[in-house]
């Protein structure tokens, strides 16, 4: 196994990325099975969606994807958990006397989840097949429901329940990582960005350090 392997679409495949997500799903599993008496069943949740969710990601990133339709359904996959891992810290915010107030939530998240599955695939696999004509129009629509997501969740948990350093440092966070994620499309790169280390892992450390935040509330 190398340092820096390639995935389909040609893109750096750096090791650290993977044992990043091995290790933070190895946490949240860690931590559901050895708190089974915990009485805070919307936190085991949370911490349940967050670990299946990580367990897709290792399944992107540290698996070795034999053909472009494998990575693009491991991708789609990914995409998938990720509407009801961020979505999941609404579900300990809402009161359990809102029971109607968690099925919309429940609902709005799950039909992202579902509606963000096949513009993914679509996008992953002209992008591996070097179409970027065809894979335009569905990357679009990833980035827009993945917008759509994002606002739902932030501006739900403030209307719920106020202004937080919670919420602040959760939204920060989030927003630090998605600058990072970008500088590899933008042809830019932070001074600690090689083969082995780049935007994306920014991403995915501050995506942890936003879900601690949510931890904190």
């Amino acid at each position: 196994m190398t340092l820096a392997r390639r995935y389909p679409d040609g893109a750096h495949r750096p090791l650290a990325r993977g044992l990043l997500h091995v290790a933070m799903a190895a946490g949240c599993w860690l931590w559901l099975l050895t708190s089974s008496g915990d009485a805070r069943s919307e936190l085991r949740m949370m911490v349940m969606l967050k670990a299946a969710s990580l367990t897709a990601s290792v399944n992107l990133h540290v698996r070795e994807h034999r053909s472009e339709a494998s990575y693009a359904l491991a991708n789609a996959i990914d995409f998938f958990c990720l509407p009801l891992n961020g979505g999941s810290v609404l579900g300990v915010i809402t009161p359990r006397s809102m029971a109607w107030l968690r099925w919309l939530h429940a609902f709005v998240l799950g039909a992202v989840s579902v509606a963000v599955v096949q513009p993914v695939y679509s996008w992953t696999l002209h992008t591996c097949r070097r179409d970027a004509a065809r894979a335009s129009r569905p990357h679009r629509q990833r980035t827009a429901l993945t917008i759509f997501c994002a606002l739902w969740i932030f501006i739900a948990w403030i209307a719920q329940d106020g202004f937080s350093l919670a919420w602040f440092g959760h939204l920060a966070f989030l927003v630090a990582g998605y600058c990072f994620y970008t500088l590899q499309y933008i042809g830019m790169k932070a001074p600690w960005h090689s083969v082995h280390w780049s935007g994306h892992d920014d991403f995915h450390v501050c995506g942890a350090l936003s879900d601690l935040c949510a931890f904190a509330y």
